[in-house]
Parts: C-alpha cells; structure tokens; sequence
C-alpha cells in the first residue's frame, strides 16, 4: 500500500473543499492511504473518510515559527515512510516543509494557483474575467502530478448523518417543526466585501420565515454572531439558534439534514458540500469565476449583481475602493429570497 503526506493547513473553508476530493481519490486508488496534515480544529471534516490518518498542526502553539515548523517535521516524519509529499497549499510554511522533504529524497509536488490570472481577473483596469480553472480540480492536479489517476465527479452525494441527543436537546423541536424542510442561515463571513448586510440578510430571512413552510437554523460563530442571531430569534417564527452551541461534528450533522443551506462565500458554503447539501451563496467583493464555489454547488444558487469592478479581491480581504460595498448592497432580498424558495422547491 502507497503512503502519501498531503499538507493543506488552513483556511477553514479550503481545507473542506479538499475533503470531497481526497474522498474521491481514495475511492478510485484503493491502493492508497493518507496522512493529511491541517490545522488541529478541522480534524472533523476528515472523520467519516476511511484511509485517512489526520494528523493535528498546532501553528500558534508548538509547531509556530521556524522552530515549530521543524518539530512538525520530525513528528510527521515519524508517521511515514512516504512514497510523495503533495502540497495543496503552497505558502512559505509548506515550502519550507516541501523543502525539509526533498532533502530525504522524497518526491514532492505541489499546487499551481495561476496567480498572473488572479490578478489579472481583480485587477481594477483592463480585467481579464473569465472562470479560472476550479480548486478541487487544481488539488485534483497535484495528486495527477504524482502520478495518479482521477476523476472528479464534481456532484454532490447527499450523506444523512445521525443526530446526537445533544443536538436533538439543542434545536429542541416540537412534533410540528420536524417534518417541515429545514433551511440553514449563515449570514456571516470574515470580512466585509463577503458579507451581505445585516438588515438586508434579517429582511430576506424574515420573509421566508413568513411563508411558516420550514425551519430556520442560524448558523455562526461563538460571541458577537450568536448573540446577534439569538436577536434574530425573537423576530423570527420556527427559528433556532444553532451557534455557538454544537461542536464542528454536530453541525456537520445538522446540515445534512438541511434542505438547502444559505450562506456567503464562506466555510458553511463548503461544508455543505461535504455532507452533499444544496447551498444559496452570496458573492459581493469575490466572485465564482475564481475557482472557489462550493464543490459540487451549481451557478443558479449563486446570487450577486454583476458589476465592473467585480471581484476586486480573490479572497474579500481588500477594502472596498469605493468605500461603498455596492456590490452586496445592490443585492435585493427580494432575489435571495426567490432563489432560495426555488431550490428549497418552498
């Protein structure tokens, strides 16, 4: 049996968007088995994949800085022999551990992210907009690189996972709610460019809970988000507040469970696609043409208002030249609420 070391340490919503491709992989080279190195919180998006040895980085902690770096080599040495080193990330950590790798005479490949047409496509004069190759695809590469064969089938394989007793207390649903499609909300992204406003997200929210046809999970982070959806909460008839409340496993376990799940360009868009769960994603400062929709995600759930300066950043980082964010305030939620009824078939 091959042994491959694949490296991809963060960003959240990128290490999920390898996960359906390492899937995929192993299904089609049985010969092989995995040791995949990320950022200790993302082990639970591995967990359900067989062949799959995770192994935890601590880089703000023990594996932080040159030092660090070298102690996760030597620990992760410890796991091989490996036949390739496959770096999905490609950035000065993982070059500096491709390089300690080669050293051992270990084949080592890595991915090409084309950034001469990224820039060219956010550039703000003389844009080249056109659809850059997908990242599962560019993954798909480095595993081809190698030597490998494989095939992505870019669909989604819906996966109904149980529900823990912590989870069933958590949503606390009465006998009405439960047979009602369940629609997750994840209003939140980490940066502005990527975030629909608030008023405009609680008013296209407010009006699918109107219709009184489903249930809404809110969906986001410990602290400010929680505090503001359990706001929402109030307003809002059959609405429950799943965050801050369930570990990474058990909201994976809930949006399998979710008719469709609405989401910015964000971790929840790719997390959905792990458990083969439909997403309405949100696109302002980024764009689709960037290779980063949600695997298996089709362009009719996209909802965004094509624009001259769009995108203006691959990632949402930069500031809006304008200072205005048109490109997510001229989105009406008259159109996020009529996409979504229509793939939710509400």
């Amino acid at each position: 049996m091959k042994h491959l070391l694949v490296m991809r340490l963060s960003a959240f919503g990128d290490v999920a968007m390898s996960v359906p491709v390492v899937r995929e992989f192993l299904e089609q080279n049985p010969e092989v088995h995995i040791t995949f190195v990320s950022h200790f919180a993302l082990a639970p998006l591995f967990e359900s994949l067989e062949r799959v040895e995770f192994f935890p980085a601590y880089l703000r902690e023990q594996h932080k800085g040159l030092k660090g770096l070298c102690c996760l080599y030597r620990q992760v040495m410890r796991q091989g022999p490996y036949d390739a080193v496959l770096d999905l990330h490609s950035v000065i950590r993982t070059h500096f551990l491709r390089m300690l790798f080669h050293l051992q005479r270990i084949p080592v490949y890595k991915i090409h992210k084309d950034r001469r047409a990224r820039k060219a496509l956010t550039r703000r004069e003389d844009k080249v907009k056109r659809m850059m190759r997908p990242m599962p695809e560019r993954y798909a590469d480095v595993f081809r690189q190698a030597g490998f064969s494989l095939t992505l089938s870019n669909r989604l394989r819906k996966t109904l996972r149980p529900l823990s007793a912590h989870t069933l207390e958590v949503l606390d649903l009465p006998e009405a709610s439960q047979t009602k499609p369940w629609i997750g909300i994840a209003p939140f992204a980490r940066y502005t460019g990527k975030t629909y406003p608030p008023q405009k997200m609680f008013a296209a929210v407010k009006k699918i809970a109107a219709q009184g046809n489903c249930l809404l999970l809110l969906f986001g982070a410990k602290g400010h988000e929680q505090t503001e959806l359990e706001r929402w909460k109030e307003l809002l008839p059959d609405a429950r507040v799943v965050a801050g409340k369930l570990s990474l496993s058990e909201e994976l376990d809930v949006i399998s469970h979710l008719k469709v799940m609405v989401s910015m360009d964000s971790a929840n868009m790719h997390l959905a696609s792990l458990v083969g769960t439909r997403a309405v994603s949100v696109w302002g400062a980024t764009h689709p043409f960037a290779g980063f929709l949600g695997y298996g995600q089709t362009p009719c759930d996209v909802v965004e208002v094509e624009m001259d300066c769009r995108p203006c950043s691959i990632f949402g980082s930069k500031p809006c030249f304008k200072s205005t964010y048109e490109c997510m305030h001229a989105i009406a939620p008259e159109t996020l609420v009529q996409t979504v009824e229509q793939a939710a078939d509400l």
